[in-house]
């Protein structure tokens, strides 16, 4: 039994659903992973609750997994979020300083933060995640902290990211089905971020581009601050469904071909090159020449290429000296690394969390680490990891005040 202080991460996606426990305790240097758990997604598309009664049940796949692992049943829970209803805007707040010294002070930086987040919202939206981005001291810009300086008019640029309340209702209600208490639900890109990018990363200009089962989706970095968040409505499901449609068979076939066979890059190809798809399609002599397979592959991949390109250029951040960092379940096809590069014009990386220990050798980096990252986004959160040296504030929609003392803490020396 774990004698540490326990946090669960739960990836719920489109394909796939995934539960890793990890162990925070002093005598560790780093969270210890001790619970896995992975399941068939099959009540979930587009980010989308669309069948409860199916995703109760590979929820509890998932945990039950999880829990028999690391021998302790999890009773709350990070949980992702994700898909295109979740929207973010930048907002501005002023406030007066209130001291008669005009010393800033923790209450003032509060109260500014409150008036940033005091935006109108349609009745069925809500905040997921209220992001401080910089403060505007007497018009003096670009000020991280401002406590302790003087001055009478104080300014805060926020970054608003809001979702749709009964999408995230829903999600809570299946989690909760499952006598599990979501501690908080946290964007995607956001939790793979918590994984794989450092302070350097974040601070140069960095990409984490996640791509799922049923949605692609990514989160700019840049001075330290988040700049630009993007979801896109396509996934690595899409690659099989082609291959489903081109080769004429079952989806699940179609998934298998694209696993064992699914490549890009068709350059060193000849029509000589063949593969025997007679086991997996049931048919004799099923022969297929492998420029086929990857032509199918690259043209969805190159798709969504094209929609991430555009995303780029929208948020005006093409130059990221730190790269692409590829996460998500959808990068292990062989080839991707390389397209991406020549696609993009940018340094890429396959996104492996360093931040972990315990039975690691269990994980498949690129599929779990977003539920690695929920874990870590949950010991910062809680306190219990001391190590922040990666971490990056966001406020929860009620949280902005309790943890407004522990994110100025990250730039003191």
């Amino acid at each position: 039994m774990p004698k540490g202080h326990v946090i669960t991460g739960l990836d719920i996606g489109n394909s796939a659903i995934k539960a890793v426990m990890v162990e925070i305790h002093p005598d560790f240097a780093r969270p210890q992973v001790i619970g896995i758990g992975t399941a068939t997604s099959n009540g979930m598309r587009h980010g989308m609750v669309v069948d409860m009664e199916e995703i109760v049940k590979d929820l509890d796949i998932a945990v039950n997994q999880a829990a028999q692992t690391s021998g302790v049943k999890p009773n709350r829970v990070y949980v992702n979020i994700n898909g295109s209803y979740i929207r973010t805007q930048n907002s501005r707040g002023v406030i007066a300083v209130s001291r008669a010294d005009n010393e800033i002070s923790e209450a003032d930086v509060q109260r500014v933060i409150e008036a940033a987040s005091a935006v109108s919202l349609p009745p069925n939206r809500e905040i997921l995640h209220i992001i401080p981005r910089h403060f505007i001291v007497d018009g003096h810009d670009q000020v991280k902290n401002p406590i302790g300086m003087t001055g009478v008019r104080l300014e805060a640029e926020v970054m608003l990211i809001d979702v749709l309340s009964p999408y995230i209702k829903n999600l809570a209600k299946a989690v909760n089905q499952n006598n599990l208490e979501v501690a908080e639900f946290v964007f995607t890109p956001l939790a793979a971020s918590r994984a794989v990018l450092d302070k350097k990363a974040r601070e140069h200009g960095a990409m984490v581009l996640d791509i799922g089962g049923g949605l692609c989706s990514m989160a700019i970095f840049e001075e330290g601050d988040l700049v630009y968040t993007g979801v896109l409505p396509l996934g690595s499901r899409h690659i099989t469904n082609d291959l489903a449609i081109v080769l004429r068979t079952s989806l699940d076939n179609a998934e298998q071909i694209k696993l064992e066979y699914g490549f890009v890059g068709t350059d060193n190809l000849s029509k000589k090159d063949v593969v025997n798809l007679s086991g997996v399609i049931g048919e004799e002599e099923f022969i297929v020449p492998k420029k086929q397979i990857a032509e199918v592959v690259e043209a969805r991949v190159l798709e969504l290429l094209d929609l991430v390109n555009k995303e780029l250029k929208r948020s005006g951040k093409n130059l990221l000296p730190a790269g692409v960092m590829l996460t998500g379940g959808g990068i292990k096809l062989p080839g991707l690394v390389h397209l991406v590069k020549e696609t993009l014009k940018l340094p890429v990386h396959l996104g492996i969390s360093k931040e972990v220990d315990g039975i690691v050798n269990r994980l498949d980096d690129s599929v779990f680490t977003t539920a690695v990252g929920l874990t870590l986004w949950g010991a910062d959160k809680e306190g219990a990891y001391l190590n922040k040296r990666h971490s990056f504030q966001v406020f929860g929609k009620n949280a902005a005040i309790n943890k407004m003392r522990d994110w100025f803490k990250n730039f003191m020396p």
